[in-house]
């Protein structure tokens, strides 16, 4: 209705009851899909699969099936996933299922973990009231978005960078699964410019400079002497 409206309304923005811990339905159904594609991609299952998901959302930064994919994971992914479980039990699977991917030491070398969904939640509900629509919300270190996806049951204003390019695009699938005005932004009259940031030709998500090997290096030691 905002979108439509093309103004901030004055009315409550509808709210998500995001799931803490989750539910196994949407797990087993994105494991069933990434586990098909391992036979063929090995690896590269997951982030594929993310892209797949992307260019089927319609991302402006995915606007060709990614060729590794042979057409009959294609097929099997279309007729496997069910977005219904995901909405049925809003909670952010792709990035927990990243974290476990990623795992620790040299697999990891952004030390990417995701914020839990109930702090997330929590942090959301102890800066934020109804008065908070148009309030600028950028999340520097966005990950997988969970402080975002909190936070649009409060603001109209999300947007975030992040030094992985992997992570920013499980980023981008939870938005358009969960919040799609946050990764196309529509104009709306009330709403703070996301400056540096232009649609469409930028996603409003998109990742920092990546970082040079030395940097790498650094994030690497750092994350092996905090065991992450």
């Amino acid at each position: 209705r905002t979108v439509e409206a093309g103004v901030v309304l004055d009315e409550p923005i509808p709210q998500i009851e995001w799931s803490g811990g989750g539910h196994q339905e949407p797990r087993k159904n994105l494991a069933a899909c990434v586990d098909f594609g391992f036979y063929r991609l090995s690896r590269q299952s997951f982030p594929l699969f993310v892209e797949w998901l992307l260019y089927g959302f319609g991302d402006p930064a995915v606007k060709e099936m990614p060729r590794q994919i042979a057409s009959d994971v294609s097929a099997f992914w279309y007729k496997t996933f069910n977005l219904g479980l995901f909405l049925k039990h809003p909670h952010d699977y792709l990035g927990e299922y990243a974290a476990e991917l990623y795992g620790k030491g040299r697999n990891n070398p952004t030390a990417y973990f995701p914020t839990p969904m109930n702090v997330s939640v929590l942090m959301v509900q102890m800066l934020f009231s109804e008065e908070s629509k148009t309030a600028s919300v950028c999340d520097p270190c966005v990950g997988s978005g969970r402080l975002l996806m909190a936070a649009s049951n409060y603001s109209l204003n999300l947007y975030g960078v992040d030094i992985d390019a992997n992570i920013l695009k499980v980023c981008k699938a939870n938005m358009w699964m969960f919040v799609p005005w946050c990764v196309e932004r529509a104009e709306i009259k009330g709403l703070e410019p996301v400056a540096p940031f232009q649609r469409p030709e930028t996603p409003i998500l998109q990742p920092i400079q990546q970082t040079t090997p030395a940097v790498q290096k650094k994030l690497l030691e750092y994350g092996e002497q905090m065991n992450l």
